[in-house]
C-alpha cells in the first residue's frame, strides 16, 4: 500500500464505479428525531462514526468518491450480514474490484437512521487504524449534507425541511452517474474537476494525462517534478505519476496557490480534467444539495494554509512488524539522494526516537522548516550508521 504523503501510509483514493445500472430514482428509506438533522465529528481525514446493526462504533470515511458503500470482509462476518445480491465490478484507483453486497438492516449516524443499506465487501488497506470502510453516494443521494471544516463536524439534513441560508458560493454539479463533478480551472485554463474526499493525503489533486498532453504538463507546473506511484487504494496501485506543485487551483472564484498535484501517465478514459483530494477540499466548508444538482463552498480559515511536502525526499512504509521505515523511494536531487540513502534502507530512529509513523502522514520531523538537520539511524543491508540530513523544499 502506498501513501500520498510519503508512499506508504495513507491514501484510499475509493473511486468506485458499478457495472451495474445506477438507480436515478432517490429511496426514502431515513428518519431522524424531531430537529430533522443530526450533527457528528469530522475528522481532518474525513472520518465520521457509524453503527450497523446496533453494533460498533465503526470509523468510516465519508468519501464523496465512492459510488458505493464498503466494509471490510472481516467486519461483515462480525456483523453476520446477509448477501444482498450478485458479485459486481467496481472500479477503484488501482483497477477493477470483483465485490459482493450484503445487507444492512440498520445504519444510524447520530440521530440519523438508515434502513436496509448495501455495503460492498472491500478490504481497506490501513491495518491498525480502525477504519474499516466508506460512505459517499449513498448519503449524498438522500440527505443534505454540510461537512464543517472549520469545526470539524459534519451535518445531515432532511432535504423536505433544508434551506441553505448561508454565505457560500454556488456551484453547479455536473453530470457524472454517482459522482461530484464541478467547474473549476487550473491556473488560467478551465477544467471540470471531480471531489473526492476519499483521497485524504497531501496530494490535493490528481490530473488525467489526456488533460495534462493537451495543456503541455508538468511544464506548467511549479519548478520541481517527480514521477513515479504515489497512489493506491481499493484495487491496488494507481498507475505511476509525475508529482509537483501547481501554481494555482480554482474552484468557482476561490483559487488556493502551491497545491501539491500529480497526473497520470493513465486515466484518459475520463471526461474530467482530474480529481480534487481532501487536501484541497478541506480548506472549505461545504453543503452538498445532490436534488438541486448545487453544491455550496465557503472559505475556512485555514484556506490559503501552504501545503507541507515530506523535505527529506523519501517515499516510506512501515515494515511488517511497525518499528521501522522502509524506504520505498528516493527522490533525485534531494536532501536522502545527496546522503547516498537507497530503496530498501530501513529508517531506525530519527533524532534518536522511534519513527513517529501513521496512515496520513509521515514523520513531524520530516516537515521541519527548511535547513533543519535531522539525524536518522539507517539500516543498509546488515550494517547500521547515523546520517544527517539537512532538509530543503523538494517541491
Amino acid at each position: 500500500m502506498r501513501s500520498l504523503f510519503r508512499f506508504s501510509s495513507s491514501l484510499l483514493l475509493f473511486l468506485l464505479y458499478s457495472s451495474f445500472v445506477l438507480c436515478q430514482s432517490t429511496p426514502h428509506d431515513f428518519h431522524f428525531d424531531s430537529s430533522g438533522q443530526t450533527t457528528v465529528p469530522l475528522s481532518e481525514q474525513s472520518i465520521i462514526e457509524v453503527t450497523i446493526n446496533g453494533k460498533g462504533p465503526y470509523k468510516l470515511f465519508f468519501d464523496t468518491g465512492a459510488a458505493v458503500n464498503v466494509l471490510n470482509p472481516e467486519v461483515i462476518a462480525q456483523l453476520g450480514l446477509t448477501l444482498g445480491g450478485d458479485q459486481a465490478d467496481l472500479w477503484g484507483v488501482g483497477g477493477k474490484v470483483e465485490a459482493k453486497p450484503y445487507r444492512a438492516d440498520e445504519v444510524r449516524i447520530g440521530n440519523l437512521t438508515l434502513t436496509g443499506q448495501t455495503f460492498y465487501s472491500i478490504p481497506i488497506p490501513l491495518p491498525n487504524t480502525g477504519i474499516v470502510g466508506a460512505v459517499g453516494y449513498e448519503l449524498i443521494s438522500r440527505l443534505i449534507i454540510k461537512a464543517d471544516n472549520e469545526r470539524h463536524r459534519i451535518t445531515f439534513y432532511d432535504p423536505a425541511r433544508f434551506v441553505y441560508n448561508g454565505a457560500g458560493q454556488k456551484l453547479e454539479l455536473l453530470p457524472d452517474g454517482r459522482g461530484l463533478g464541478v467547474h473549476g480551472s487550473f491556473g488560467k485554463i478551465p477544467a471540470d474537476f471531480v471531489l473526492d474526499t476519499g483521497g485524504t493525503t497531501n496530494i490535493g489533486i490528481t490530473i488525467n494525462r489526456w488533460f495534462a498532453q493537451r495543456y503541455h504538463l508538468p511544464h506548467r507546473l511549479f519548478h520541481y517534478y517527480y514521477h513515479g506511484v504515489f497512489s493506491g487504494g481499493a484495487g491496488g496501485d494507481a498507475p505511476a505519476a509525475t508529482l509537483a506543485r501547481i501554481k494555482s487551483l480554482c474552484l468557482g472564484a476561490a483559487c488556493v496557490p502551491r497545491i501539491v498535484g500529480e497526473y497520470f501517465d493513465g486515466g484518459d478514459k475520463s471526461q474530467f480534467a482530474g480529481t480534487l483530494g481532501n487536501e484541497f477540499l478541506r480548506r472549505f466548508t461545504f453543503t452538498i444539495d445532490w436534488q438541486h444538482r448545487a453544491i455550496f463552498i465557503e472559505k475556512t480559515s485555514h484556506w490559503d494554509k501552504p501545503v507541507l511536502y515530506n523535505q527529506t525526499g523519501l517515499l516510506l512504509s512501515p515494515d511488517e512488524i511497525g518499528i521501522a521505515l522502509v524506504v520505498l523511494a528516493v527522490y533525485p536531487r534531494s536532501p536522502a539522494s545527496k546522503a547516498h540513502i537507497k530503496v530498501g534502507d530501513r529508517i531506525l530512529s530519527i533524532d534518536n526516537r522511534p519513527p513517529n509513523y501513521n496512515w496520513y502522514r509521515d514523520d513531524p520531523d520530516f516537515f521541519q522548516s527548511a535547513g533543519t538537520v535531522v539525524s536518522l539511524t539507517v539500516q543498509h543491508n546488515n550494517t547500521t550508521q547515523q546520517i544527517k540530513l539537512k532538509l530543503k523544499d523538494i517541491l
